[in-house]
């Protein structure tokens, strides 16, 4: 554009606007087409008449006024056109360097961001391991620590039975062989017969271990029965307003979740908890986290054979759990026939997963943080909608459980029961791994056995289950010793994170 400038510019100075007005098509064919004509008329007449004859000079005249109008329209019009061009390419061009500029300081800062992520990583699996010994070593000390606490107390002195006559009686009593023949048969057969009506009368797991011998999984957790797992008084509807507004999670970056809006004070959801009931999360959530030392799990599903199991309660303080330690976790309420996380935490149940699945609502709308929990954020259920099968298998769903596992550490799904249900399998498929929730003394087997059944043939990857409700946790302390919490305080600092206990 700038040698067609030139070019121009050459021959407005050589008197030819004629060879620029042509450049531009028929826009100036009349003022050409007069110049053209005069000049063919003032050929005849020189032929005709002498170059100072007043015929000659009026043509001339007339064409002077003509090549001044063509140079005056080539100069402000055509060139000036071209001017306006030239500059704003030069704009582009500048514009152009500039973002060329930027986007080479932000390749050299990528490289910056990678070694540094790569030295995080390396530190994170050092720290993990730590973790692990850390954990092993204090089960040992508990263990010490028990059996110097708990004194021996001598119920009764020692005695040596005496006969009537004062003499020492025989520890043994002489049997004869036919008795004792006798005796094992009996034994056998009453054995056989008992193990015949147990097998017959006993429909549901007693123990965690029959538990992992009748499914061959292994037993997570162990979660004993307690009675100080309370509801929080739901929230009030002319205040759900308000209390979104101060729950609200601004989803900024991939792996990141600001959240905006005050905290209001009180106890957190794993403070009123006793101890051994902490204490059982915690280990589930350690041996979760062990056993995917290989690979990562970003999405877990909490699942159940049927209703009344304890999923809800044990999705619920597993995610407090895993956020108490540092982990960004996302709890949604994937239950969208009978929700009961709202329920739990006290929060208004207005908008959620549904919603942000059958409509255009954006996530830092839906969800919402838990209360008094720094890392801990809800997806409730929202309304219930006519066919939640629609839903869940949509590509709508795909893509938002995409978006959770790209904004947050953790996410933790709660499902409706499998039994009988397509839901759950539906989500199972789509996350990293699954884990069972069967209430000792209640469950049946036969119920457990069939949803494992149907787990495994639609692709879902079962990790384990979580015995709820046990009685027996085997503890035979009811206090740990001041140098435990010390000890677990400085591992969890080198961790970044506080006591939540």
């Amino acid at each position: 554009m700038r040698n067609l400038y030139q070019s121009y510019e050459k021959l407005l100075n050589e008197n030819n606007p004629q060879g620029v007005l042509m450049t531009q098509g028929q826009a100036y064919g009349g003022l050409l087409g007069q110049i053209q004509r005069i000049d063919s008329e003032l050929s005849l007449k020189l032929a005709q008449y002498r170059e100072d004859s007043l015929p000659v000079l009026a043509l001339r005249k007339s064409r002077e006024e003509l090549i001044l109008t063509a140079t005056q329209q080539a100069r402000e019009v055509v060139m000036g056109n071209l001017d306006s061009q030239i500059k704003e390419v030069e704009a582009r061009d500048r514009e152009m360097t500039a973002l060329q500029n930027a986007l080479n300081q932000k390749i050299i800062n990528f490289s910056v961001t990678t070694r540094q992520y790569d030295n995080l990583q390396r530190e994170l699996q050092v720290v993990t391991k730590s973790f692990s010994d850390f954990l092993a070593k204090r089960e040992a000390l508990r263990i010490d620590a028990a059996q110097q606490q708990i004194p021996w107390v001598l119920i009764n002195p020692p005695e040596i039975p005496l006969d009537k006559f004062g003499n020492s009686l025989r520890a043994t009593v002489k049997q004869t062989r036919k008795q004792l023949a006798l005796a094992v048969i009996l034994s056998s057969l009453l054995g056989i017969a008992v193990g015949l009506l147990v097998e017959v009368l006993n429909t549901v797991f007693h123990t965690p271990e029959s538990l992992r011998i009748a499914t061959r999984l292994p037993i997570l957790g162990v979660i004993p029965f307690t009675k100080k797992v309370k509801r929080r008084p739901p929230a009030r509807q002319r205040k759900l307003t308000s209390a979104r507004s101060n729950s609200k999670v601004e989803v900024v970056e991939p792996g990141e979740a600001r959240h905006t809006g005050s905290m209001s004070g009180g106890p957190s959801i794993l403070s009123d908890l006793d101890y051994q009931f902490l204490e059982a999360f915690r280990s589930l959530y350690t041996n979760i986290h062990l056993l995917s030392a290989g690979t990562a799990i970003r999405s877990l599903l909490v699942g159940s054979a049927v209703a009344g199991d304890g999923k809800s309660t044990v999705a619920l303080h597993l995610a407090a759990t895993a956020a108490a330690v540092g982990q960004r976790v996302l709890l949604v309420d994937a239950d969208l026939r009978c929700p009961q996380l709202h329920a739990k935490l006290g929060l208004p149940n207005v908008r959620g997963l549904g919603d942000a699945i059958s409509t255009d609502l954006s996530l830092n709308d839906a969800i919402q943080r838990a209360p008094n929990q720094e890392n801990l954020f809800v997806l409730t259920a929202g309304q219930i909608p006519p066919d939640p099968i629609k839903l869940l298998s949509s590509k709508k769903m795909q893509y938002l459980m995409e978006q959770f596992q790209a904004f947050f550490d953790l996410v933790i799904y709660d499902s409706p029961p499998v039994a009988g249900l397509a839901d759950t399998h539906l989500i199972a498929a789509q996350t990293d791994a699954t884990i069972m929730v069967v209430q000792i003394g209640q469950t049946d087997r036969s119920q457990v056995r069939k949803v494992l059944e149907e787990l495994k043939i639609s692709g879902a990857s079962v990790l384990g289950i979580v015995a709820n409700g046990s009685k027996n946790t085997g503890h035979s302390y009811r206090q740990r010793p001041v140098v435990l919490d010390t000890l677990y305080d400085q591992k969890l600092s080198a961790l970044g994170t506080k006591n939540p206990n």
